[in-house]
């Protein structure tokens, strides 16, 4: 069996360096592996990090065009394996993350999208960020591993740790360029969109127990600045989902051309904080403010881009 690993890479020298030192451990047994690193800012040093790991079966490709989704697509174009792992440059791979998939390839056969845990990295996860909450799970991706293999959404899967047969690509889906990283204000949910036309296609997912990967949680990722922006794009990230896919009920009564009812959650939540931010711990006032701007970025996409001609 051959197995391709894609991920991007946009000037993180230190952080990949970590990554592709988990790649030497990896166990390759029965497996032809190829990696594909495409680097969009396509710096020097990045391909020189790239060239001295000749312990990898490691391919560097440059990607001028800026844009996770774009650097993807280059990539796209160079892998040859029967199995696609999507990964990051940050997500530090299990040893046993090969073999995990392998096996779950022959075990479903008839299945072409497949997902796994994402464990946080980090030496200094702060007392007041509560890993429990489901938005500050997607706001840092971290995703729980599972008791046993489950079949899912492909939505359901995030971008560190997915695999997708060779079938997908050969029948023309590829990444949106539009959305996903690209600088620092962007919409997220690039893979959410990718996964989300594959479900719509007919494709179905299983959310697998054994393939692992490491999550490099950075310190600046822990701070209630960067928890705030990260907030709003996943907002509009999740706004944008639910407006293609026809998820907003249109029958609702709107003000300023905005659902009022998120109007009035946005405005409710916002108006408690001051409050919440004198009388409630940390924890649960960090995780009330990332819900107001969650709300705050819903608003923004669809006041940008109304439901409501």
């Amino acid at each position: 069996m051959k197995i391709s690993v894609l991920f991007a890479t946009f000037n993180r020298y230190d952080i990949l360096k970590r990554t592709l030192d988990g790649y030497l451990g990896l166990d390759s047994t029965n497996i032809e592996l190829e990696i594909v690193c495409v680097d969009n800012a396509c710096l020097d040093s990045t391909k020189s990090l790239i060239d001295s790991y000749k312990e990898l079966p490691i391919k560097y490709v440059s990607c001028a065009k800026p844009g996770k989704n774009a650097a993807l697509n280059e990539g796209l174009k160079q892998i040859t394996g029967d199995f696609i792992l999507l990964t990051d440059d940050d997500a530090i791979p299990d040893d046993g993350w090969l073999q995990g998939y392998s096996e779950a390839f022959i075990r479903y056969p008839d299945k072409h999208v497949f997902g796994g845990a994402i464990i946080p990295f980090c030496d200094n996860w702060p007392s007041w960020l509560d890993s429990s909450d489901p938005k500050i799970q997607g706001a840092l991706v971290v995703r729980q591993q599972p008791n046993e293999d489950i079949e899912v959404e492909p939505t359901f899967i995030w971008g560190p740790n997915m695999a997708v047969s060779k079938k997908v690509f050969e029948e023309g889906f590829t990444f949106n360029e539009d959305i996903g990283p690209n600088g620092t204000d962007y919409i997220m949910g690039s893979e959410t969109e990718f996964l989300g036309r594959l479900g719509a296609n007919g494709f179905s997912a299983l959310f697998l127990k054994a393939p692992l990967v490491h999550h490099q949680i950075r310190d600046e990722q822990l701070s209630l600045n960067w928890l705030k922006g990260r907030a709003e794009r996943q907002g509009r990230g999740i706004a944008r989902h639910k407006k293609v896919h026809d998820q907003y009920d249109l029958s609702v009564a709107f003000v300023f051309g905005l659902p009022r009812y998120l109007v009035g959650q946005y405005l409710k939540s916002l108006a408690l904080l001051p409050v919440r931010k004198l009388t409630q711990p940390k924890r649960e006032y960090t995780s009330q403010l990332f819900h107001t701007h969650w709300l705050k970025g819903q608003l923004k996409y669809l006041r940008s881009n109304p439901l409501k001609d």
